[in-house]
């Protein structure tokens, strides 16, 4: 008997080291960079200022450079203004500004009246940084974290717009 487990033994060795394996590890290195939150403000609002409008409608738009245009022999006067917002966060970041593409806003306080039409319709929304110097959809922080987007929009003025006060609010939302 002892013959025959003295031959077992050897092919037993044998055939345990044919089946180990060959193993290997490493290590990864991880990172997080935590930034400042990312903060917006509204500072002063769109204001397209006052309009009377045409037979034929038309629109008056307000760029983010404080400029006005009407068309369709729509006339304005009295002051308007971009709106205005203060952004706050990690000092050298790009951003992405995020605006609708439109929005429709009622009239308060207008008389009653099936023939005028009580909506208008503002479209058209452009930002502008001041820290990146572009009108485009994106912004920079300052060195000091800082940055100031200007909004401008087109508004549409039908024909047969009921006289009165349109008001509503725009979202502006930034993100990195």
């Amino acid at each position: 008997m002892l013959r025959i487990s003295a031959i077992v033994l050897p092919l037993l060795l044998v055939a345990t080291s044919v089946w180990a394996r060959s193993t290997s590890s490493v290590t990864a290195t991880v990172t997080a960079n935590v930034v400042e939150d990312l903060t917006v403000t509204s500072e002063d609002p769109l204001n397209f200022g006052f309009i009377e409008p045409s037979p034929q409608g038309g629109t008056v738009t307000v760029s983010p450079d404080n400029a006005r245009t009407a068309t369709g022999g729509i006339e304005t006067s009295s002051a308007f203004t971009p709106a205005t917002f203060a952004v706050h966060g990690n000092p050298g970041h790009d951003y992405t500004i995020h605006t609708p593409s439109s929005l429709t806003f009622s009239v308060r306080g207008a008389e009653e009246s099936e023939s005028l039409i009580r909506e208008l319709t503002v479209t058209n929304f452009t930002t502008y940084s001041a820290t990146a110097r572009t009108t485009a959809a994106t912004g920079r922080l300052a060195q000091d974290g800082r940055d100031k987007i200007y909004l401008g929009a087109t508004l549409i003025v039908p024909a047969g717009a009921a006289p009165g006060v349109y008001s509503g609010w725009v979202p502006l939302t930034v993100s990195y």
